[in-house]
């Protein structure tokens, strides 16, 4: 778990590296966005862990067994 905002709100967090919540990944899965949309999203986000996790799953991380 992590602490959010100095509130003492802690958001869950996978051990893993798999993020929760991510709007960008359900939507890829489901087929409402391409491959390119995700990659652009992610790209605009590069620069935090969060881009990064989403550029990844093009590269087969996350990927459900």
């Amino acid at each position: 778990m992590q602490v959010c905002g100095g509130y003492g709100i802690r958001m869950p967090a996978a051990r893993d590296g798999l993020k929760i919540g991510v709007p960008e990944e359900a939507a890829w899965r489901r087929g409402f966005i391409s491959d390119n949309e995700l990659r652009e999203r992610g790209e605009l986000l590069f620069k935090s862990g969060y881009g990064v996790y989403v550029l990844g799953l093009l590269d087969g991380w996350g990927r459900a067994s």
